[in-house]
C-alpha cells in the first residue's frame, strides 16, 4: 500500500455497527477508565540499556525476571513509584499479563484485557510522532483502541477488551495476547480502553500471519 492508497484507506474507512454488536445495529461501544483493568495486573519499573532495549528493574536498578511475583509492583505503587521519579531512575514501567487475568465487567458483559506490543513501528524526532503504515492499519482494523509509544520511542502498545481472552501470539515483530507478555507503556490514568470488534481474533490472525 502506498502513501496515496494509504491516505484514501485513513479517509474512507468505515466501521459496521454489525463488528461490535450483531444484535443491535445502533450498539454504543462502552468503555472503563484503563485503572480499571489495569489493577488487576502486575507492573515493574523499567530501564533503558545502551541500545534502548527495554530491561525490567527493582528499585536499585537490578535486571529482574517481570514473571517473578516477588519481583512484582501493584498499579498504584508502580504510578505513584513514577510519579515521585521524574525519569531520574527508572525510563518507564511496564504492565505484566499473567497466565489467569479476571475479567471487567462493563454493563453487565465481562471483557478481558488484551495487549498488543508492535516492535520497531515508531519514529520519533522531537515533538513529532510518526507510526508505521502497518501499525496504523492494525490500529484501525481493531476499531482504535486506546494505543502509545513505548518509553524507547520506537516501539508501540495498544489494549483493548474482548469478550473472550485472546492468546494470539509472537511473530517477532509484533506480540498479542491476554497472557503471558510484559508491554511497556505510558498511559494517564484518565485514559479510556474500548471493546474490540466482534471479530478480533481472527483480525488479530491476520496482522500477526498466522
Amino acid at each position: 500500500m502506498n502513501n496515496s492508497e494509504y491516505r484514501q484507506f485513513i479517509e474512507t474507512r468505515t466501521t459496521p455497527y454489525s463488528r461490535w454488536s450483531p444484535k443491535d445495529k445502533s450498539f454504543y461501544r462502552p468503555h472503563v477508565c484503563i485503572s480499571e483493568p489495569l489493577e488487576q495486573c502486575h507492573f515493574v519499573m523499567t530501564q533503558l540499556d545502551n541500545k534502548k532495549n527495554i530491561v525490567p528493574v527493582d528499585m536499585w536498578g537490578n535486571q529482574i525476571d517481570p514473571f517473578n511475583p516477588l519481583e512484582r509492583l501493584v498499579f498504584r505503587t508502580t504510578r505513584a513509584l513514577w510519579a515521585d521519579d521524574y525519569g531520574q531512575s527508572f525510563d518507564g514501567y511496564a504492565v505484566v499479563l499473567d497466565e489467569e487475568l479476571l475479567p471487567v465487567t462493563v454493563n453487565g458483559e465481562e471483557y478481558w484485557l488484551v495487549a498488543g506490543l508492535h516492535r520497531n513501528c515508531v519514529i520519533v524526532t522531537g515533538q513529532n510522532i510518526k507510526f508505521s503504515q502497518d501499525f496504523l492499519s492494525a490500529i484501525y482494523s481493531l476499531g482504535e483502541p486506546l494505543y502509545g509509544v513505548c518509553p524507547n520511542k520506537r516501539d508501540a502498545y495498544w489494549f483493548g477488551l474482548n469478550s473472550e481472552p485472546i492468546v494470539g501470539g509472537n511473530n517477532g515483530s509484533a506480540i498479542i495476547s491476554s497472557y503471558n507478555q510484559m508491554i511497556p507503556i505510558a498511559l494517564e490514568s484518565g485514559d479510556k480502553v474500548l471493546p474490540l470488534p466482534i471479530d478480533a481474533e481472527k483480525i488479530i490472525q491476520n496482522i500477526l500471519g498466522v
